[in-house]
C-alpha cells in the first residue's frame, strides 16, 4: 500500500488504490475468519477433553477397588509433604492458622458473605503437591468442576511493573529459567509498562485451587506506612473486586497486608495499620458489591505471610470482627 500511495497520480491512479484496499480487507477478513474457526474447534476440543476427564475421574472415585484414589482420600493434611525441590531441599508443610467468620452486609437487604484469615503462602492455591499421596486427583476434581461454572476462584498477586521479568513472587510462578539481564533491561525501558493499581489477568484450568490470577501492579511505597485509601494498590482491589462481579468469581483470595513477605520494618503497629485499613476498605468494596451485582454470596480470603508471628495473628483475627459485622449464634433456652 505504500508503494501504491507513491506511485498515486504517477502511474497509479485512485481504482488502483481502492482495488488494493479491497484485497486487503478480503485477506484480512479470510485471515480472521480462519483463526477464529480454529479457536471454536479448539475450545470444542478442550471442553469435550474436559467432560471426559470429569466422568472418568468422577467413575474412578466411586470404584471403591482403586487403592490409589482411596489412598488419597483417606490421608491426612499433616501427612502431606512437598517433595524434594530442585535446590535438593525438602520442604515441610508449615502450621496452617485459619479463623473463618460469617457475616451480613448491606443496608436493608444484608446479604451473608463468608471470611476467612489464613497464615498461608499465596502460592499454594495454585501449586499441586508433588507427593502422588497429597490427593491430586481430588483437588484438580474439584477445581475441574467449578471451571465452567459460575462459581470461579481467584486470588491477587502483587507484582512489579515489568510484565515479563523474573522477579519478586513471579520467581515462584515461572516453572522456566532466569530471563537474562538484557531483555530485563529492555523491559524497564518499555513506556508501555503497566502503572501501580493497575492489574492483568491470567485464567488456568490446571492450577491446584484457583481459575483466575489477578496480578495486581505495586510499588514500593506499600512497603511504607503511609498507603492511605486512595492508594493505587488499594483501588486495584477495588477493580479487581468489580471484575469478579462480572464474570462470576465468587472466591477471592487478598494477601491483607498488600505484601507477600515480611521484612524489618514491618512491625507490630505497622501491621495492625496496614490490616485495619485494607479490612475496612473491602468492607466498604463488598457494601458495594451489592449495587453492582445485586448482592451475591461470597468468600473473601485474607491472607497474611507464612512469616508473621502468631500472636500477630491472632490480633488480626481478633480485629475482624470489629470492623466486619460477624453473625453470632443464637442460644435457645425453654421457660419453665
Amino acid at each position: 500500500m505504500d508503494k501504491v500511495m507513491q506511485e498515486l497520480g504517477k502511474s497509479l491512479t485512485d481504482q488502483d488504490v481502492n482495488s488494493l484496499a479491497a484485497q486487503h480487507f478480503e485477506s484480512q477478513q479470510d485471515l480472521e475468519n480462519k483463526w477464529t474457526n480454529e479457536l471454536k474447534q479448539s475450545t470444542a476440543i478442550q471442553k469435550q477433553e474436559y467432560q471426559e476427564w470429569v466422568i472418568k475421574l468422577h467413575e474412578d472415585l466411586k470404584n471403591p477397588n482403586n487403592s490409589t484414589v482411596s489412598e488419597e482420600i483417606n490421608i491426612q493434611p499433616s501427612q502431606l509433604r512437598e517433595s524434594v525441590e530442585g535446590n535438593g531441599r525438602i520442604y515441610e508443610e508449615q502450621r496452617l492458622l485459619e479463623e473463618s467468620f460469617t457475616i451480613h452486609l448491606g443496608a436493608q437487604l444484608k446479604t451473608m458473605h463468608n471470611l476467612r484469615l489464613l497464615r498461608a503462602d499465596m502460592l499454594d492455591f495454585c501449586k499441586h503437591k508433588r507427593n502422588h499421596r497429597s490427593g491430586v486427583k481430588l483437588h484438580r476434581l474439584q477445581t475441574a468442576m467449578s471451571l465452567y461454572s459460575t462459581s470461579l476462584c481467584g486470588l491477587v498477586l502483587l507484582v512489579d511493573n515489568r510484565i515479563s521479568s523474573y522477579s519478586g513472587i513471579k520467581r515462584g510462578e515461572s516453572s522456566n529459567g532466569v530471563g537474562s539481564e538484557d531483555k530485563l533491561k529492555n523491559i524497564e525501558r518499555n513506556q508501555s509498562n503497566i502503572l501501580p493499581g493497575e492489574f492483568y489477568i491470567t485464567r488456568h484450568s490446571n492450577l491446584s485451587e484457583i481459575h483466575v490470577a489477578f496480578h495486581l501492579c505495586v510499588d514500593d511505597n506499600v512497603r511504607s506506612g503511609n498507603v492511605t485509601a486512595r492508594d493505587p494498590a488499594i483501588m486495584g482491589l477495588r477493580n479487581i473486586l468489580k471484575v469478579c462481579c462480572t464474570h462470576d468469581i465468587t472466591t477471592i483470595s487478598i494477601p491483607l497486608l498488600l505484601v507477600h513477605d515480611m521484612s524489618e520494618e514491618m512491625t507490630i503497629p505497622w501491621c495492625l495499620k496496614r490490616a485495619e485499613l485494607v479490612f475496612k476498605c473491602v468492607k466498604g468494596f463488598m457494601m458495594e458489591m451489592a449495587s453492582w451485582d445485586g448482592g451475591i454470596s461470597r468468600t473473601v480470603q485474607f491472607l497474611v505471610p507464612q512469616t508473621i508471628s502468631e500472636e500477630m495473628f491472632y490480633q488480626l483475627s481478633n480485629m475482624l470482627p470489629q470492623i466486619f459485622r460477624v453473625s453470632s449464634t443464637l442460644t435457645l433456652t425453654s421457660k419453665h
